[in-house]
């Protein structure tokens, strides 16, 4: 039995100072077969979680460094787990070794994973998913992030704050860092509230910068959106103007191969372009603009001008200073240039 208290997770300059050790790393083959593991995190409240069937197998010589293994996850946390990374970087500098890696989790509690998430996100009462995932990193920075998820039968702890409905969320999801921003993207994306199911999509959003931040691109490309299923994610992000403008719009319809970009330098937006389509769409009206219900077309819309198309049966305009009703629209069809 090997015992180890009063450890604490290292440090940048712990990590540095590992670098003397990982150098006189001895070169061969060591096996940790059939091991038992109990972990308890009494700085931060986490176990105690007793891991069981634990192998571990590390390769060292010449050209490579391998670590790979399997274990039987706690209750709390699911069933199953492998892993393997490995990288072929002199070990001189922990922080610079660039690493290869490799994850696969069975039938993962959330709610137990849940407990090692940010407090700022919502607390995750239910769920199970499934994930593989391959990833880099270089020192302790995650670079690249290829990760297929299913997660079914999500409840957040706060029902009444967080009514998202979600009962299954799914896909090939991605992240890349680069030198100049990063790539969120998902394919194959599937999403079920409420019992509707979005067909299957993809989804990419951008940003990338020069080097002192002065110009910056946005770029998002999302082959389908059900604008209502995506309403509990405005209460996720921080209080501001942002999140007070999304909330009062009560948006909803759906939306297809939707594209916008944006260059911003200094600040200051230098170009857009938004191009989609969109059906059953209903924005609440405010203090500026309108509100309309059901509306369906297509917009093209940049910073040198516009095309609106309206297509729609049984809308609605909303114009709660002058009507009290909605106005009704049995049929428009038109199009507008600027």
């Amino acid at each position: 039995i090997l015992h180890l208290t009063g450890q604490a997770p290292p440090t940048a300059g712990a990590k540095r100072a590992m670098a003397p050790v990982l150098q006189v790393l001895p070169r061969g083959n060591f096996e940790l077969r059939e091991a038992a593991l109990l972990y308890v995190d009494h700085g931060n409240g986490y176990g105690p979680w007793r891991f069981s069937d634990v192998n571990i197998a590390i390769s060292h010589d010449r050209s490579e460094l391998l670590i790979e293994g399997s274990a039987r996850l706690p209750a709390s946390l699911g069933e199953h787990a492998e892993f393997k990374f490995s990288t072929r970087d002199p070990l001189l500098n922990p922080l610079a070794i660039r690493w290869q890696g490799a994850v696969n989790l069975d039938a993962v509690s959330l709610a137990g994973v849940g407990e090692l998430l940010p407090t700022s996100l919502p607390d995750i009462q239910t769920g199970v998913a499934d994930l593989t995932a391959n990833f880099g990193m270089i020192g302790g920075e995650l670079q690249h992030v290829s990760a297929n998820l299913l997660a079914e039968d999500l409840v957040f702890t706060d029902a009444q704050a967080m009514d998202h409905g979600w009962t299954r969320l799914g896909g090939l999801f991605e992240f890349d860092r680069e030198a100049s921003g990063w790539k969120v993207g998902a394919s194959k994306l599937i999403l079920e509230r409420h019992g509707f199911s979005w067909p299957e999509s993809r989804l990419t959003f951008e940003r990338t910068a020069s080097s002192n931040q002065s110009v910056e691109i946005v770029y998002l490309d999302a082959g389908y959106l059900r604008l209502q299923d995506l309403q509990p994610i405005v209460a996720w992000l921080p209080e501001g103007p942002l999140r007070s403008r999304l909330a009062a719009l009560d948006s909803a319809g759906e939306l297809r191969e939707v594209v916008i970009s944006r260059n911003m330098r200094d600040g200051a937006a230098v170009s857009f372009a938004v191009r989609g389509e969109f059906s059953n769409l209903s924005l609440r009206a405010n203090v500026s603009l309108p509100g309309v219900a059901g509306l369906s077309g297509k917009l093209r819309m940049d910073d040198a001008g516009g095309l609106l198309e309206l297509d729609s049966t049984g809308a609605s305009l909303i114009l709660p200073s002058f009507y009290e009703e909605a106005l009704p629209l049995s049929r428009i069809r038109a199009g507008f240039n600027w």
